[in-house]
């Protein structure tokens, strides 16, 4: 498979492998108003490449860029049946990214909000081994976090990290 792969783009997002950094990319446009159809797609290929990576037995990172600005960060919020849907999918797939997502790095101008909200849900309820997540408004931090927190390629037991995900060792 080539270097960068372009899974789905529209308008709305655009999400892509980049199989040389094993990194799956889903970057959501902040210009655009929350559609109910288009955003059932995208959690639709967003499930199904996770069904991909699953399938042929690899494993990546997830980068999320919410995009943005400080200034547009409140802009198009997204309403609360599509948060429970997401909360849906992920759970559906949450016992595929304890095999196949190394860690999570969420880039928005809203960090500390998202991370309010993430520490809020968790506290009402934590998946299954979740996988190391950051949040932070800087995108090149993904590149540190990311190289500190990697799957290991032999299945073993689960040790729990200081930043409360889990990796096997």
């Amino acid at each position: 498979m080539p270097g960068e792969v372009i899974i789905k783009e529209t308008h709305g997002y655009c999400i892509n492998l980049d199989n040389t950094k094993h990194i799956f990319n889903v970057k959501l446009k902040v210009e655009t108003e929350y559609n109910e159809i288009a955003y059932d797609e995208f959690l639709l290929y967003f499930q199904n490449t996770w069904e991909y990576i699953k399938t042929h037995n690899l494993r990546y990172h997830l980068l999320v860029d919410l995009g943005g600005s400080k200034e547009t960060e409140n802009e198009n919020e997204l309403p609360l049946v599509a948060y429970m849907k997401l909360i849906n999918t992920m759970t559906k797939i949450n016992s595929l990214l304890n095999l196949h997502c190394h860690s999570v790095c969420i880039v928005s101008p809203g960090s500390e909000k998202w991370k309010n909200a993430y520490t809020l849900g968790t506290k009402l309820w934590k998946p299954d081994k979740q996988r190391p997540l950051k949040f932070t408004d800087v995108a090149n931090d993904a590149v540190l976090f990311f190289s500190s927190h990697k799957l290991p390629e032999v299945e073993g037991t689960w040790i729990e990290c200081e930043d409360g995900g889990f990796i096997r060792g």
